[in-house]
């Protein structure tokens, strides 16, 4: 899997998949901080930084649930993006190589 922060897309093998602003800001944050549990209040506060509309952990939680019918082959039972309550965690396997 790829992510092209310039154009908010992600390939997954031959299939690319377009992210909106706020879901590509949210999918940044957890690539720079894989494997760490990040608060629900840290993206809320993340996504008010960009925006001057107000964030709930409701629309959070809709976000996240768009990013991972993208990137997981199962999104009802994600392995990628997990619910850490109460937060969130990009989980990724480093590869040597």
């Amino acid at each position: 899997m790829w992510f092209y922060e310039s154009g908010y897309f992600i390939v997954r093998g031959a299939q690319r998949s377009f992210l909106t602003i706020t879901e590509a800001r949210l999918f940044h944050l957890f690539l720079q901080r894989p494997n760490e549990r990040i608060f629900i209040e840290e993206l809320i506060e993340h996504l008010e930084r960009f925006s001057p509309c107000a964030f709930t952990e409701q629309n959070v939680y809709v976000h996240i649930n768009r990013i991972r019918k993208k990137i997981e082959e199962n999104p009802k039972q994600p392995r990628l993006l997990l619910n850490t309550r109460p937060g969130y965690l990009l989980s990724i396997e480093e590869r040597g190589g």
